[in-house]
């Protein structure tokens, strides 16, 4: 398992612990999202919609200070979805 990687955003906190990727704030409570589960990430300039299986999706603002820590959290993420749950 990966370390813990956190990024702060404008808006809001990103965390990434090897296997879920977790929002906090962004006017809404904390949503969790475990990577075995994720269909997609799909990131379109500072958003990124976060598609689980069975066809839910959310959609996140990504500005921030912190371009190389996000891109670093962002594709750990991204190949622990690919491996199937788990960096």
């Amino acid at each position: 398992m990966s370390d813990m990687r956190e990024v702060r955003l404008k808006d809001g906190i990103v965390t990434f612990d090897g296997r879920v990727l977790e929002f906090f704030g962004q006017e809404s409570p904390s949503r969790r999202f475990h990577m075995g589960n994720v269909e997609e990430l799909k990131r379109s300039g500072s958003t990124l919609e976060v598609r689980i299986r069975g066809g839910s999706s959310w959609s996140y603002d990504l500005e921030t200070d912190d371009d190389v820590g996000l891109e670093a959290l962002l594709a750990e993420a991204e190949q622990a979805r690919v491996m199937g749950g788990s960096a």
